[in-house]
This record gives C-alpha cells, sequence and structure tokens, in this order.
C-alpha cells in the first residue's frame, strides 16, 4: 500500500463485461474469489487478511467463456 502496484488492475477490462478471479496459492488452495472483478483486489484473502509474500496463480474468465491464467508475485 505504497501507491504501487497496490491493486491488480486489468486494463481495458471495460470492454470485457462481467469477468470472474480466482486466485490460488502455491498448493492449489483457493484464497480469492470474485464473480464480478473490479479491479480492486489488493493482495488480501477472503476475509480481507493480507496474503504471505509469495507467487500465486490467478484464473480470469468473461461471460463469453474466454479465460486466461497466470502468476501473481505478492511482495510487501
Amino acid at each position: 500500500m505504497d501507491g504501487k502496484n497496490d491493486y491488480l488492475i486489468l486494463k481495458e477490462s471495460d470492454m470485457m463485461g462481467k469477468m470472474e478471479l480466482v486466485i490460488f496459492d502455491r498448493r492449489g488452495v483457493q484464497v480469492y474469489r470474485n464473480k464480478n472483478y473490479d479491479n480492486l483486489w489488493n493482495g488480501v484473502d477472503y476475509k480481507g487478511n493480507p496474503i504471505s509474500d509469495d507467487t500465486y496463480f490467478y484464473v480470469l474468465k468473461t461471460e463469453d467463456g474466454i479465460s486466461a491464467s497466470g502468476y501473481i508475485v505478492v511482495r510487501r
């Protein structure tokens, strides 16, 4: 929360319509899910607790059935 890279921002997401974002830890445990992603994920879990510094994996799905996946490195 230093004003740099604090949120996962998906550029041009307004053109994609409704999107679901799911974040998993290294073990495959789901730590976050938002069925209508709004560019406001800031590295917290379901309960609003900051997740540990580590590499996390994401799956992004659009209403049109398009999906993308990759990883995010969280460092505080």
